[in-house]
């Protein structure tokens, strides 16, 4: 393994490790009320363009970070919209 498919697996990892706060603060309070609704908006399509580039380019570690990156955000985004949404649905 070379120093820069190390840094990939590194840096991915770290990615990933940083939006674990985040998607337990979302999920345990229920809400998302303090991000912007543009913000999310904005990371999740250009997380939809990092994937399908990182396909593209068969990176399969950085196109797992943003697919971990797809489904935060797109929880955070679905407690910014429902808030409260799943403990109704309990």
């Amino acid at each position: 393994m070379d120093a820069w498919e190390l840094l990939n697996i590194v840096g991915s990892l770290g990615f990933v490790a940083c939006l674990t706060p985040q998607m337990i603060r979302t999920v345990r309070l229920r809400r998302a009320d303090d991000l912007s609704l543009v913000f999310l908006i904005l990371v999740l399509l250009s997380s939809v363009c990092i994937l399908l580039y990182s396909l593209q380019q068969r990176n399969l570690i950085f196109a797992a970070a943003q697919g971990a990156n797809l489904v935060v955000w797109g929880t955070v985004l679905y407690f910014k919209l429902r808030p409260g949404a799943a403990k109704k649905a309990a």
